[in-house]
């Protein structure tokens, strides 16, 4: 039952992980977006598309972090690529407008932090340990208090005279 909890937690985990680090939100060049973000939940934008020059702003108090290296997010049979972290001052509604340089079919989106569904998974995978280990101590310790009784029942049964 233990190991049935564990993959339980371990697959919602996983599938937490992977909704939580893509776009919730998708918006094409030129288009403005608007979407309601809490500086408790970690946010990003990402761009799905070919190699374009892109530029992406906030028309707000909403600051755009820029991301170091490139990560990337495959979902929906989509490569969605981080261009950087939203930082909010306060839970509410936030604007934003990317553009390209070139005329080309790209997709921009606003949605949950990859290192925040990497948390998410991580803890699927501890479920998956953390409840596996306590079944099979469980098993374990059931096991080893069988066998005391037993071998006591057996002595017992042995020393009484018939």
């Amino acid at each position: 039952m233990c190991v049935v909890i564990g993959v339980a937690m371990f697959l919602n985990g996983v599938s937490d992980g992977v909704t939580r680090g893509t776009p919730r939100t998708q918006f094409g060049p030129g288009e403005q977006v608007t979407v309601r973000l809490d500086p408790g939940t970690p946010s990003a934008l990402y761009y799905n598309g070919p190699k374009a020059t892109y530029t992406c702003k906030s028309l707000g108090p909403a600051r755009l972090v820029k991301q170091s290296g490139q990560q990337k997010l495959l979902s929906g049979g989509m490569s969605w690529y981080v261009i950087g972290m939203v930082n909010v001052p306060a839970e509410g509604e936030y604007r934003f407008q990317c553009t390209t340089q070139e005329q080309v079919a790209a997709r921009f989106g606003v949605g949950g932090a990859p290192a925040d569904s990497a948390g998410s998974i991580l803890g699927g995978v501890g479920g998956l340990i953390l409840f596996t280990a306590v079944g099979l101590l469980a098993g374990a310790a059931t096991t080893i208090v069988v066998l005391v009784r037993r071998s006591a029942a057996r002595r017992r049964l042995l020393r009484s005279p018939v």
